[in-house]
């Protein structure tokens, strides 16, 4: 009987170890589980966002090459308000960004207000504030997209706004863009140097490209007329130089890589053979008597201009043309300028130093 006790007891011990076994490993099976789920909660989930283009074409590329495609958000331009800031930078390339857009000839008001951002600054400059500022004339340039009230026109080597109340368009006009430059740099050198000034501005309309990307900014580009020899008709930087036309043939393919030809026609009037080369779209290089800071008959010395276009006036083609000598007037105006055939024919016609010139990119 005694035996059968200790039997009993020790069975009981040994059920009770047991059951505390399993309700040990019941526990621990818990908290694995539990730690499992707060490990993989704590990882970020990845979402990728798949556009439609994305979709179509993810079955035919290699998963591993297929990039991955997120969401880009633009911010929408900000309205503009006669005080507002001005959306391009005075010195950037214009060419590309023509391309076929539209082009017209707009006519602005004296002290019409001018939105620039010059290269050195930060800020919007109104020029409409400096009292030295003429705005009064010719500009290509065409509707601002972001304004309807605006008028983005070509300013020098950029862009600038008008108010679209203070540009007056000339809807008769065959046009080309151009912005107008100095040949003067504010080094106070370049006085004769008008022809590389107008190859510097046929840059925009045609596209055209030096080989060497720091001469597509003018100062540069004179320099190295003046110190490579194109000068033949004296300094370059002062009065009384210049280049002779088969000099600006040769640089135009040395620097550009096109080939420049001299359409004048001593049986024609230059302003007949220039006005059908302006209806296809190309600008000329007209070899002009000057003087007192414009064309004239009978000047006393001799400036490239560059004719850009043309309108009419009375029933008469008037020539629109960038003149790269800024006299006091056009001081940070920079308009472009007109001149009726009578003028243009009797400017660039007669006796030069060395022959006359109409020269234009050859077709």
């Amino acid at each position: 009987m005694k035996n059968n006790k200790l039997t009993m007891t020790v069975l009981g011990i040994f059920i009770g170890c047991i059951a505390a076994l399993v309700i040990m490993l019941a526990i621990y099976g818990v908290l694995t589980v539990v730690k499992k789920n707060k490990t993989t909660s704590a990882v970020p989930q990845t979402k990728t966002t798949v556009t439609e283009t994305t979709a179509s074409t993810a079955s035919t590329a290699p998963t591993e090459t297929a990039p991955d495609v997120q969401e880009t958000v633009t911010e929408e331009p900000s309205e503009l308000s006669g005080d507002s800031s001005m959306v391009f930078k005075v010195g950037g390339s214009a060419q590309t960004e023509q391309g076929s857009e539209y082009t017209g000839l707009y006519q602005l008001d004296q002290k019409s207000p001018l939105y620039i951002v010059p290269d050195d600054e930060e800020e919007t400059v109104d020029l409409s504030s400096s009292p030295d500022l003429y705005t009064r004339g010719y500009y290509t340039g065409r509707p601002y997209k972001e304004d309807s009230t605006y008028i983005e026109i070509d300013y020098r080597d950029g862009k600038a706004l008008v108010p679209a109340e203070n540009a007056k368009a000339d809807s008769s006009a065959v046009i080309m863009p151009v912005g107008m430059v100095c040949q003067v740099t504010e080094g106070y050198v370049g006085y004769s140097g008008s022809a590389p000034a107008c190859l510097h501005m046929m840059q925009r309309q045609t596209g055209i490209t030096p080989f060497m990307p720091e001469l597509s900014d003018y100062s540069q580009l004179l320099s190295y007329a003046q110190d490579h020899g194109y000068s033949d008709q004296g300094s370059l930087y002062l009065y009384g130089g210049g280049m002779t036309a088969d000099a600006v043939v040769n640089f135009a393919q040395d620097i550009y890589s096109v080939k420049l030809e001299n359409v004048y026609d001593e049986k024609k009037k230059p302003s007949e053979t220039v006005k059908p080369l302006l209806e296809k779209g190309i600008q000329v290089m007209a070899l002009t008597r000057f003087e007192n800071g414009d064309i004239a008959e009978k000047g006393s010395t001799e400036h490239y201009i560059l004719l850009t276009g043309y309108t009419e006036k009375n029933g008469y083609p008037e020539f629109i043309y960038a003149n790269a000598y800024r006299d006091s007037n056009v001081e940070l105006g920079y308009p472009l300028k007109a001149a009726d055939a009578d003028t243009l024919d009797a400017c660039a016609t007669g006796t030069f130093r060395d022959k006359p010139a109409l020269l234009c990119i050859a077709k």
